[in-house]
This record gives structure tokens, sequence and C-alpha cells, in this order.
């Protein structure tokens, strides 16, 4: 193994002239560079050329809204300033300046660390987003992240010799040291949870080379009479891959009790019991051995347990450089890390190495895109990553690496949710982002304070959305264990909280979590009707995001009762949902006026720079609305008042939906009963194609609310986002409806107070008209009675 493990040797790599001339500055001068790049998206094409570019791009893809912003702003046609909206109204970026979006600026500066030897080089990146006719930029929209280099070299070599440290990265004897070491200093034991749990298996590894399957109910008595601790074990979390698995099945159970060689173990098994065995441990938990692979009903128990088994486990092993069972992790994983060489004009070569990266090594690694693996890492007291020749330790308070202690509120803008909406595309973020949710599954700090009801009891917190978020980016290899893969987390929190499990959704937060959109990206999006109801967004195959206005609206619908198909009676009230069913919610049920249309073209709204229109500014009667992800929205209008903007609908599924609208448009002298769809087409252009659906049995069902602003002399109105349902019988008086979309409507409908004038009002006449009627405060829907409303 020691060869396996020999230290990396750095790979020499000449540089570009523009990075010669920082890293001339910086380590010749001892200066601070800075360059200003016109176009960011070059260092992509010479990271093949330059050893220095390839380190700064694989910084910039850390953070993947800043990769997104800066390759939509360097397209010269995205968005210009004489480019409008499909709906001829928006003018999309009247606040961006003509000649320059974007400015990007690569920094480079050396800074002394108390307690080391020399210096660390710190690059930072920055995007700072310009707007016309002033100096000052969007705040909310810029982006900067920042990764720390550890610069090493024989002082001999170099003049400066004082800012280069000896090489200091670890070897395999060394990784085994400190992860030693972080255990015996470990303050989060899984023991002082309180409640005690063993997994149904455990595999024993025994001093002669051999590994068994023990039943710990039967051999825990054993353990309690000879007054030992019974299974202090670890967890293994990894990728299966698509190699002849080493499993536990019916017919192998009983050999798997009697027990087998180590050696006969994939590679990856292979190196779990040798980090086991090595720091002190003789049980280790491996869910193709401790799970009866063919057995439905033993799959299904231990499944529904997989929480609590990663939470009480001593530690897990996250084997990241590990694509398959049978490659095994600790060659890679107990290396020194890669080093890049890197020479400046003619003089001798120096090495930099990078400091571990969060983003980076674990949560953008292949590993933690797999959907099981969300739920072992945030339910695991502690977990040891081996990634890629580095390893870390991860706590909900505190992230260790090789390098030392990692601050885990300064992981950099891809891994820690912000609270501004401009910092979409989530994926992935470590367990600390989340530290209430990490309170109620009894692994959280003493600073993270779970939200609680009116009667003192613990209640599900908003991030719940951020880990729907994050779970919707991972990969199943079933779609079928959609809801059981997050199974134990969420029975956790029912225990805790009380709350009602509606099929990936909470009662507590209801209002909010029905607000889901699909997000935008390069995976096809399927729908998944037999895994969750369509008002679920375990209904769908993609990943899923959340308006940022619905963490912060009050609530104006309530949950009624969940039944699943087997209920029948309204009184049945099912706290566990996890598979298709009826949601009954007290709402209000809105209609639209004879006339009103949806436009068969999208207008994307969502993050950045403000942006000027009917669907997007506030004014009329649509309130503003903060996104994290751009979507496509089509406006809902009416004829009377014309051009009267009734708001916009995300519809779920684009292509089915508009399958619907064409087997909708129903001619007249056919004798044949029309399709039960809601939309038709009502206005074609000169190649026959829709540019207007009605609205025929089309429904929107208010979910939450915003409150009226008044800045200044301008009333902003309020906000109500909602749920767009039709009859699931295909005709209105059908007893329950489906949803289709998600989006808008305006105050002024909601109200019941539509103006009968042509065109849109000005700000003057909104006044006016708002001194005339009140505020559009939506504290009640007065034309739309509320009743209860079952959603399938």
């Amino acid at each position: 193994m020691e060869s396996a493990l020999a230290a990396g040797v750095p790979r020499t790599g000449s540089c570009c002239p523009r990075c010669s001339r920082m890293l001339r500055e910086v380590f010749t001068d001892e200066a601070l560079s800075l360059c200003e790049l016109d176009n960011p998206m070059a260092i992509k094409d010479s990271s093949s050329d330059c050893a220095m570019c390839s380190q700064v791009w694989n910084v910039m893809q850390s953070d993947l809204v800043l990769v997104d912003q800066l390759r939509k702003y360097a397209d010269s046609t995205f968005n210009p300033t004489s480019m409008y909206h499909d709906d001829g109204i928006s003018d999309v970026e009247e606040y961006i300046t003509r000649t320059k979006k974007v400015s990007f600026t690569l920094q480079l500066n050396l800074k002394h660390e108390e307690g080391r030897q020399g210096s660390v080089m710190i690059l930072k990146l920055a995007a700072v987003f310009g707007t016309k006719g002033t100096s000052r930029s969007l705040k909310e929209n810029d982006r900067s992240v920042q990764q720390v280099f550890m610069p090493f070299s024989d002082l001999s070599r170099l003049v400066s010799t004082h800012t280069i440290s000896p090489d200091v990265r670890l070897n395999a004897h060394q990784k085994f040291a400190l992860m030693d070491s972080w255990l015996r200093n470990d303050t989060q034991s899984p023991d002082s949870t309180g409640d005690a749990f063993m997994p149904s298996r455990i595999l024993e590894i025994c001093g002669n080379g051999v590994v068994k399957v023990v039943d710990t109910l039967s051999s825990v008595r054993a353990f309690e009479d000879q007054h030992q601790v019974p299974f202090v074990y670890i967890a293994l979390s990894h990728r299966w891959g698509k190699s002849q698995h080493f499993t536990t099945t019916k017919f192998t159970l009983e050999d798997r009790r009697r027990g087998f060689k180590v050696e006969d173990l994939p590679g990856t098994y292979k190196d779990a019991t040798f980090v086991a065995r090595n720091l002190g441990f003789k049980f280790l938990w491996i869910d193709s051995l401790c799970i009866i692979q063919d057995d439905a009903d033993d799959w299904r128990t231990e499944s529904q347990q997989m929480g609590d088994i990663f939470r009480h486990a001593k530690f897990v092993i996250a084997a990241h450089c590990a694509d398959a069972d049978k490659e095994g992790f600790l060659a890679r994983a107990m290396r020194s890390r890669d080093a890049v060489g890197i020479r400046i004009d003619s003089r001798a070569p120096f090495s930099l190495y990078r400091q571990g990266n969060l983003a980076m090594d674990v949560t953008g690694s292949p590993l933690s895109k797999r959907g099981w693996v969300l739920q072992e890492r945030f339910m695991a007291s502690r977990t040891i990553h081996f990634t890629d020749g580095q390893i870390f330790s991860e706590t909900t308070d505190e992230l260790l690496c090789e390098d030392g202690s990692l601050n885990t509120h300064d992981l950099g803008t891809s891994d820690m949710r912000q609270s501004s909406s401009t910092q979409g595309l989530t994926t992935f973020r470590s367990p600390g982002s989340v530290p209430q949710l990490r309170q109620i599954f009894g692994l959280g700090s003493s600073l993270s304070i779970a939200p609680k009801t009116s009667e003192g009891h613990l209640s599900v917190p908003l991030e719940w959305l951020d880990l729907v978020e994050m779970y919707t980016n991972c990969e199943l290899t079933k779609q079928s264990d959609k809801l059981m893969a997050i199974a134990g987390m969420a029975r956790k929190i029912q225990s805790r909280t009380g709350s009602v499990w509606c099929a990936g959704l909470w009662g507590d937060i209801l209002a909010p979590s029905l607000l889901w959109m699909l997000g935008s990206t390069k995976r096809e999006i399927r729908p998944l009707p037999s895994t969750a109801p369509s008002w679920s967004w375990a209904a769908w195959d993609g990943p899923v995001h959340h308006p940022e206005t619905a963490r912060k609206f009050t609530p104006v619908c309530s949950l009624v009762c969940v039944n699943t198909p087997r209920d029948y009676t309204q009184a049945t009230r099912t706290t566990w949902l996890d598979g298709p069913g009826t949601l009954t919610l007290n709402a209000a049920m809105v209609s639209f006026p004879d006339g009103a249309t949806i436009a068969s073209y999208s207008t994307e709204l969502g993050p950045g720079p403000a942006r000027k229109g009917a669907l997007t500014d506030g004014t009329g009667a649509l309130g503003p609305v903060e996104l994290n992800q751009f979507i496509r929205a089509r406006a809902i209008t009416t004829s009377y008042p014309e051009n009267e903007v009734l708001g916009w609908i995300c519809i779920d599924d684009v292509a089915a939906t508009r399958l619907n609208f064409e087997q909708s448009y129903w001619n007249t002298n056919s004798m044949r009963q029309p399709p039960p769809n809601p939309l038709h087409p009502t206005a074609r252009d000169g190649n026959g194609e829709p540019t207007q659906w009605g609205i025929k049995e089309l429904r929107f069902i208010p979910v939450g609310r915003t409150r009226t602003m008044r800045p200044s002399l301008q009333t902003i109105p309020a906000t109500c986002l909602g749920l767009f349902v039709v009859p699931s019988g295909g005709a209105v008086g059908s007893s329950s409806y489906r949803r289709v979309g998600v989006g808008q409507v305006s105050a002024r409908h909601l109200k019941g107070t539509l103006v009968p004038r042509k065109g849109p009002l000005t700000a003057a006449e909104l006044l006016r008209f708002t001194r005339r009627i009140g505020p559009l405060s939506l504290e009640t829907f007065d034309p739309w009675p509320v009743e209860d409303i079952k959603i399938v």
C-alpha cells in the first residue's frame, strides 16, 4: 500500500503572459497584483495551456452562479438594451450600461498566517455589474469568490525566501494520525443524543482477517451481560457503480453470518474495513451487506430507519474518490495532494497546491449528487470525507481539513445559502447551512434555535425548502425511491415536531412548500405521476426551487387533511403520505373572466439586474416577486379592460400542456365531444401557430401574500402567489383538481376591482385609484369565497 500512497510529484507547467506577470509581482515584488479581464470566459480556453489559468478556472466553477452570469453577459446577444421581451412591452435591461455590463477582476495577494512558516497566496475573483448613468453598481448582483493556495519550494532557490514555506503536505501515516486526533477531540458523539439505537445488522471485523454479519437484536444481550458498550460502529457512504456488487441476499445471508475473508471484499469495502481497524473500531455498517437486497420487506424496513443508522454512527466514511465499489478510495485519498509547478520566466520553478475547498472537493463530487447520500451526510454527527488527495472532517459547527479549520460560515457563495435572491442555481451545500434542521435531528449547535409553534412545540423550519432544492438536484437510480431516500430525515422531523408529512411537503410550512417551480437544467425533467400527487415536487424527476418571496409572505390557505387513495372519508387525516394522494386545502378558488387568455410565448423572469415590464417592475396591480432562478412565465391578460394583465403562470409540463392546448381547439361543426382540457387557442399567427390560449376551466388558488408597501407616494401592491389548477375529471364541478403550474394573479382581479378602461393604469392613475378604493392589501378576497378544495 505504501507505493500507492506515495506523495504526489508537482507537475511543472508554463504560464500565460498575464499570469506570469501577476505571479512575478506577487512573489518577486511581493505586491498586490490586479488584472481586469475583458472576457472572463476566455480563462476556460487558456486553462489547457496555462497552469495558473487551470487553477483559476477550477475556482470559478466552484460558484455556479458566477459562471452562469459571466457566460450570459459575455454573450453580446444576451439582454442588450435594444432588446425587448416577446410581449413587446418589457424593456429587458434599461438599467444596464450599454458599453460594459460586467467588470471581472482577478486579484492575487500574499498573506502571512499566524502559526505558519511561510505565507499563503489568496486568489480572489470579483464580478461587478455596472448601471447606466451612475458609477455605482448593483450591489445585490455583485459576486466574488476566493481560494487560498499554499506555495512551497526549496528555500535556497528563491530570492524572497521568507514568503515561501517548505512542503507540508501530509502523507498517509500523517493523515491517519490526523483522523485519530479529530476523533479523540470529538465533542459531537451521537451517544449524547439520548435515544438509543442500533441497526438490525452490523459487520463485525474479526482479528483473523474475517468479517461477518451480526444480527444485533440477538447479540446485544451478550454485550450487556459482559458490561460492554454494544456496537459502537461507523458507516460507509459510497457509490455502488455498475460493477458486480458484493451483497447480502436471502441465499447468501447464512454465509455472511458465518463469516468471509476481507480480501474477498471489493476495493471500497476493503478500504473501509482498513480505516475502521486502524482507527480502533470493530463494527462497520455497509448498506449492501447489512440489508437483504432481494427482500422487499427488509429493504423497506431498513430504508425507513436509514437516517437513524447514519445519525448514530460514530462517524461516516464518505468515499468521494471511488466511482464504484470495486475501485477503492484509500490509494487516491491518502496520497499527498497534487501540486502545480509554476515557472516564471527563466527563474527556478516553485509549486502551488490548493487549500481544501468544501464546494469543490466535497459538495461538487459525484458522490454528493447521489440522492441517498444527502440523507447520509445531513444525518451524520461527523463525516470524514475522503477526496482526491485530501481528507475533511465535517460536523454541524466545524469543518476541518488537512490545513486546519475552515470556517463553516465562510465557505464560499456556492456552499452557504445567501439571503439575496441573486444567489440562485441552488445545488449542494453543507449540513452547516441548515442548523435548525440539524438541531431537530438532535445534532444541532447550541447556538441555533429551531422555530416553535405558539404552543411552544418545535415546528419545521423553512430550511426544509433548501433541503428539497439540494435533494432534487441529486440523482437516483430508481425513481421509485424519490420519497424513500429522505424518509429517515422525514420520520425524525415528524417524531420531533408532530407535523403532517404531505409527500415531501410539511403541514407546518405548507404554503411556501406548495410554490415549488421546476428549475432550468440540462437534465430532462420528466413527470413521475405514480410517485407522488401533482401538488408535490416528488412528482417530477428534476430540480426544483422556491421563490424567495414565498419565504417571507403570509399564508392565505390552510391544511385540512391529506388522504391516500384508500381513504374515503373526509374525517380521515393521514399524517404520513408518501405517495399519490389527495390534499384538501381551505382556500379561495379564483376564476377568470370571459375573454381572458394566456400568451403562448413566454417571458423570462428571474434574478439579476432590475427589469422593466408588466410582469416584473411592480407597477399596475402585480407586486414584485423575488426569484432565485430564471423561469419562463406566460402572461394572463383580459380584453376588458384592454390589455389588462391579470397575472402570469409558470407551467409545470410545457410540452404536455401545449399538446393539450392544441387538442382543445374544438371544431364547433364536429359532433365529437371535445377533449377534457382547460385551454384552447383563440388566435393564431400567419403560420397557424397559436399566439394566445383562452382560459376555460383554469383556476387559481391563492397560497400566500405580501403586504402592500408605500415608499414615498407610490403604492406597491401586494403580491399574491398561488397554484393554477384544472379539474382532474376534465370539467368544472369535478370533485377534485390537479396542479398545472404556479404563478401570480393581480391584486385588482383578486379584489374584484378591475377598472373598465383601455390600456394599463399610469402611476398617477394607480395612486388616485388606490386612494379611492383603499390599498390592495389582499387581507381578504372579497369576490371569492373560501372553501375546502381537493387537489390530487
